[in-house]
């Protein structure tokens, strides 16, 4: 990305939060919000404002699917292979994904789009699993600088490290087999018009059951209810998820 087009994406969050269906917090222990999310693709107007997005990401994915040989995109008719979740994530000291075992269950292929300057903050180490344990040796540094792209088979583990100060700011996007979605969340239903994300069919229950299914490979949800456990009433009335 360029750097006019780093300005772009952020002007876009800016302009796009109010109407994104869903605007995550997750809690650490040491601290309030440590780590927000914002789900762009949910957003009125995505399509139509960040459209040069859309194609340059699916062009990239695409194009290192052929040049690394994966054959994960290809195999698909074009229509089949869409944009499953946009995530602006924005990590401040505390904010981290420390589970090694990770991966972004169910898409192709996934992209990560370093969009701070190095200097503007310390740690939150983009981390690659390699070898069959998932232990903290077997973790491998990724760093990309302001702009850069990192491109990845959606199976891979990969984990962030915490923030130490500063602020971290990436784009995530997936592409899967499927219809491209604008939920308030990370979709796992790639086909038919209504999914658990937005039906009006569900009752209460099942709709809160199927959101914190699916916020769970975005979210440390264990971390979450340790933090939500040891803050007092009135803290507790800032926890929320919604529009």
């Amino acid at each position: 990305m360029s750097a006019d087009e780093i300005l772009d994406i952020h002007a876009a969050a800016r302009e796009l939060r109010p109407t994104a269906a869903k605007k995550l917090g997750s809690i650490q222990p040491q601290g309030p919000f440590a780590w927000q999310t914002l789900f762009l693709q949910s957003a009125q107007g995505f399509d139509e404002r960040l459209a040069w997005l859309t194609t340059k990401l699916r062009d990239l994915a695409t194009a290192t699917s052929q040049s690394e040989g994966w054959e994960i995109i290809e195999r698909f008719e074009p229509s089949e292979v869409n944009l499953r979740v946009v995530e602006y994530h924005e990590y401040t000291s505390g904010g981290k994904l420390l589970d090694p075992e990770h991966c972004d269950h169910g898409s192709l292929v996934t992209i990560d789009v370093m969009l701070s300057d190095h200097a503007a903050f310390t740690g939150g180490e983009l981390c690659v699993i390699e070898g069959g344990d998932g232990n903290a040796t077997d973790l491998v540094p990724q760093r990309f600088e302001q702009g850069d792209a990192l491109v990845f088979v959606s199976h891979k583990r990969h984990c962030v490290q915490a923030v130490e100060s500063g602020r971290r700011c990436v784009l995530v996007a997936e592409f899967w087999n499927g219809l491209a979605r604008y939920c308030p969340c990370r979709c796992e239903a790639n086909w038919g018009k209504s999914c658990p994300c937005t039906t009006d069919t569900l009752d209460t229950d099942a709709k809160e059951d199927a959101f914190w299914e699916q916020m769970g490979a975005v979210m440390d949800v264990a971390v979450l209810a340790d933090a939500i456990a040891h803050i007092d009433e009135d803290e507790d009335s800032a926890v929320s998820v919604g529009k």
